[in-house]
C-alpha cells in the first residue's frame, strides 16, 4: 500500500470517528431546560423583567416555554405550550400555533452549546416602544434539567 493511500485511509477513519462522536443539535436539544434571561430592552411580558425560563423540547418538534417574571407585587409564570420548533444550521426557529387567519409567528434565535453543554439562545432585533427605537438583545442561558424522548 502506498504512503498516500495509507494517509487517506487514516484521514477518513479519523473524520468518521469524530463525526460519530459529535451529537447533532437536533438530538442535543431534546429534554427539559431551565435558566436565566438577559434582556437589554424593556420587557413587554413582565414590567419588572423576566427572571427565568423553563422549557422542554420534544423529539416530535413540539416545544413548551415557560417564563417567570414580575409585574409588580408578585411573580407570575407565562407558559406557551402550543409551539413547534425547527433547527436550521445554527438557528433555532420557534413557530406559534397557526392563527384563525392562517398566519403564524416566527422567532429565530442563534443557538450555541457552550463547553459545559449549556444551551445559549441569542436574538437581536430593533424595537420601538413609546416612539423610541432601541437595538435589543435577548440572551437566554439554559442548563439541562433532564432528557426526554417525547
Amino acid at each position: 500500500m502506498s504512503k498516500t493511500a495509507a494517509t487517506l485511509i487514516w484521514f477518513f477513519l479519523g473524520f468518521a470517528i469524530i463525526s460519530c462522536n459529535q451529537e447533532s443539535n437536533e438530538k442535543k436539544i431534546i429534554g427539559k431546560w431551565e435558566g436565566k434571561i438577559d434582556n437589554t430592552c424593556p420587557d413587554r411580558m413582565f414590567t419588572n423583567g423576566a427572571k427565568s425560563a423553563n422549557n422542554e423540547f420534544n423529539s416530535n418538534g413540539k416545544v413548551s416555554w415557560g417564563f417567570t417574571g414580575n409585574n409588580g407585587e408578585t411573580d407570575n409564570t407565562v407558559t406557551m405550550s402550543d409551539m413547534t420548533y425547527k433547527i436550521t444550521g445554527d438557528s433555532l426557529i420557534f413557530l406559534s400555533a397557526v392563527f384563525s387567519d392562517s398566519t403564524q409567528s416566527r422567532i429565530a434565535s442563534l443557538m450555541k452549546f457552550d463547553s459545559q453543554n449549556n444551551l445559549l439562545l441569542t436574538r437581536e432585533y430593533t424595537d420601538t416602544l413609546d416612539g423610541k427605537t432601541s437595538n435589543c438583545k435577548v440572551t437566554i442561558q439554559l442548563h439541562r434539567k433532564s432528557s426526554t424522548n417525547g
